[in-house]
């Protein structure tokens, strides 16, 4: 990259630090605009241990797509989110039944945690659900935003796990050419881009295993979808 490519980028992230810790501050002495929501991501573990993250967010009423959806709606929804106001500083409960951990956001409203959940897992569920709770701040009727994320656990059949991309592997997703990615990704959904042929009953093949009963885990990976 060239040095002058270099230094924009440097501005530009400095810019956006400057313009988050100002409006943390302004959060800070004033009431927030939305409520509050936890964004959970889909985490990963044993039967000992649970990994799970996360980001606190102001909910700026993004919907759940459907095939039914415009252009116009899935670009209005992709706008909600990237458009998203981070919550630094903020407290988070994370419970696994006798379990419990709290965890504080950084300045970009992301959080990592951690369960030592002394083998008390279900071992015949390949996910399982912890509970996840805004401490502070809360929303403005006081009530605490509370949501249920999930961490897979490979079960003792599995007997190697899967890890796969997904742009233009799985979906069609153009990531070799910019326009016409940010077009798919901006104008479609989960639900009207579809995989290229043949991909799911190769993936479930392969979640299977030679026996059709190892249930091996698939972890996804991409910068775009």
């Amino acid at each position: 990259m060239s040095h002058w490519k270099s230094k924009i980028l440097n501005l530009v992230e400095e810019i956006d630090d400057l313009s988050d810790n100002l409006r943390a501050k302004l959060r800070r002495i004033g009431d927030f605009d939305e409520d509050l929501t936890i964004v959970p991501y889909l985490g990963y573990g044993t039967a000992d241990k649970f990994l799970l993250s996360g980001r606190v967010l102001e909910d700026k009423g993004a919907i759940a797509s459907n095939g039914e959806d415009s252009r116009w709606e899935n670009l209005q929804n992709m706008y909600r989110r990237f458009t998203t106001d981070e919550i630094s500083g903020a407290r988070v409960r994370a419970r696994f039944q006798n379990v419990e951990r709290e965890v504080v956001t950084d300045g970009e409203g992301y959080f990592n945690l951690e369960l030592d959940t002394a083998d008390s897992a279900n071992s015949d569920a390949l996910f399982q659900k912890i509970e996840l709770e805004l401490i502070d701040p809360t929303n403005e009727n006081g009530q605490m935003a509370r949501v249920i994320g999930q961490v897979l656990v490979p079960s003792a059949s599995a007997k190697f796990g899967i890890i796969s991309d997904l742009d233009d592997t799985v979906v069609v997703t153009n990531v070799t050419n910019r326009l016409k990615m940010f077009l798919t990704v901006a104008l479609l959904n989960e639900h009207t881009r579809l995989p290229f042929k043949g991909v799911a009953a190769f993936y479930r093949a392969l979640q299977n295993g030679a026996s059709g009963a190892e249930n091996n885990p698939i972890f996804y990976v991409s910068s775009s979808s």
